[in-house]
């Protein structure tokens, strides 16, 4: 059995009654209880999920019974309970399979606590409710089409779910006695500029796994959008970022430019 650290976000974005769920790869390589700490200096307005989950290593980071920003959907992020499999950058695949299995198992026993059926109407990838690559690394293990990935997750939470060996997770909802929330910051109402356009680049990247191009799309930065992809890079390319754009959803878009690549691309897919 294994145990669950609960360590609460200092945020309270609002109480939501869950329908659904979200399997996440964490595009990082911090177990499920590291991520404790990196939460506690993070920006949340960037994103953070309910749970984060490895083998042998699980954190609840947000009760069930309220909002997390994890989908860059305002539906998603009112409606779904958000599962981060971690390692996803750094786990061979056996290890990384493990991660996923520990995930399966806690999602089959959630899922069952709010009676929310387990189908492919319920179970959703990140990808499908925001431009995203997530979830990346199940995308090229588990058929690299969501009706396969999430076929694979559907089968895999139904199996714990039907008595293949659930884990007993602490109790997720609000306790009874709690102490108000910290002040929820103001949600970004447009982009902000993190690097401004330079002639010269400010640095060079490596694309870490095969990443969506995109185009920018709008006319200034209460309305830019990043969601028209125009092409792929791919893994191991070089990269140079000449500038850097924070979207409404907290996500940060690096603008490439060569010859034969010019357009953005996310900054998690850079090392």
């Amino acid at each position: 059995m294994t145990n669950i650290v609960t360590s609460i976000v200092n945020v309270n974005p609002g109480a939501m009654r869950p329908v659904g769920v979200v399997i996440h790869n964490d595009a990082g390589p911090l177990t499920g209880v590291g991520y404790k700490s990196f939460l506690a200096n993070h920006p949340l307005e960037n994103g953070f999920a309910h749970y984060y989950v490895s083998e042998g290593s699980i954190l609840l980071a947000q009760y069930t019974d309220r909002i997390a920003w994890h989908t860059g959907n305002q539906w998603g992020n009112a409606n779904l309970i958000g599962f981060e499999v971690c390692q996803s950058m750094t786990a061979s695949d056996a290890q990384f399979l493990r991660n996923e299995e520990e995930t399966f198992k806690l999602v089959a026993e959630v899922m069952n606590s709010y009676n929310i059926p387990i189908n492919t109407q319920t179970v959703w990838l990140h990808k499908e409710l925001s431009p995203t690559e997530c979830p990346h690394r199940s995308w090229e293990l588990h058929g690299r089409s969501v009706a396969s990935v999430k076929k694979y997750f559907v089968e895999r939470i139904q199996y714990y779910a039907n008595g293949g060996g659930l884990v007993s997770p602490k109790p997720a909802k609000k306790p009874t006695v709690q102490k108000a929330p910290a002040k929820q910051p103001a949600k970004a109402k447009g982009c902000k500029r993190i690097k401004a356009w330079s002639k010269t680049p400010h640095y060079k990247g490596t694309i870490q796994y095969n990443a969506s191009l995109r185009q920018r799309s709008g006319s200034d930065f209460s309305n830019f959008r990043f969601d028209k992809e125009i092409g792929t890079l791919k893994k191991g390319e070089t990269v140079y970022i000449f500038e850097e754009i924070q979207d409404a959803e907290g996500n940060i878009w690096c603008r490439t430019y060569s010859p034969s690549n010019n357009g953005w691309v996310h900054k998690h897919t850079i090392k």
